[in-house]
C-alpha cells in the first residue's frame, strides 16, 4: 500500500495531485465498468474507470481508489482489487494509481453527477471511444497485459 501523508495537506495544495481508481473487470464475459465523465468536468466528455482524488482520510491511495468506486459507482457489494497498482500515470501535475478489479458478475452502477452515463465494455471496444487521456495512455501502454488479464479472468485462470 501507498501512503502519502506528506505530500498532501493544506498548505500544500498546489502540489501534485495524487489519485487512484480501479480498472474493473467482469469475471463472467471480461467486460470493463467505465463512466462517460460529465461535460462539467475538467476532463470533458470522455470514458474512464471510476476513480478520485486522494483525501487524507483515505490513508492510502488504494483506499482512494475503493473509495471513489464506490461513490462514482455506487457499487457496495464485494469485488476483488490488487494488493499493488498495475499502473501509475504520472505527470507534473498529477500521479494517477490504477487498480486491477474483478467482480463476479455486472451490475448496473448508480452514478453521480460526475458522469452522464456507464457501460461496459470488451477490450476492443475500447479503440473505438472517447477515452481520458490519462486513461488512453494506460490503455495503450498496458494493451497486452490488459488483454492477457482479461482473458485470464474469462478462463478462470484468474479466480480470487
Amino acid at each position: 500500500m501507498l501512503f502519502l501523508p506528506s505530500i498532501y495537506n493544506n498548505k500544500m495544495k498546489d502540489l501534485k495531485k495524487i489519485g487512484g481508481g480501479i480498472f474493473m473487470v467482469d469475471k463472467i464475459d471480461g467486460d470493463i465498468l467505465l463512466g462517460k465523465r460529465s461535460k462539467d468536468y475538467e476532463n470533458g466528455v470522455v470514458w474512464c474507470i471510476f476513480g478520485g482524488t486522494f483525501e487524507p482520510k483515505d490513508g492510502y491511495v488504494k483506499n482512494t481508489a475503493k473509495r471513489e468506486f464506490k461513490e462514482e459507482s455506487g457499487y457496495e457489494g464485494d469485488y476483488f482489487i490488487s494488493k499493488k497498482p498495475f499502473f501509475i500515470h504520472t505527470d507534473p501535475t498529477l500521479d494517477y494509481y490504477t487498480y486491477l478489479g474483478i467482480i463476479d458478475k455486472k451490475f448496473i452502477p448508480t452514478i453521480d453527477d460526475e458522469h452522464i452515463a456507464w457501460g461496459w465494455f470488451s477490450v476492443e471496444c475500447l479503440d473505438e471511444l472517447n477515452l481520458h487521456l490519462g486513461f488512453k495512455q494506460f490503455v495503450d501502454m498496458k494493451r497486452e497485459e490488459i488483454d492477457d488479464f482479461v482473458r485470464k479472468v474469462k478462463s478462470g485462470e484468474i479466480n480470487p
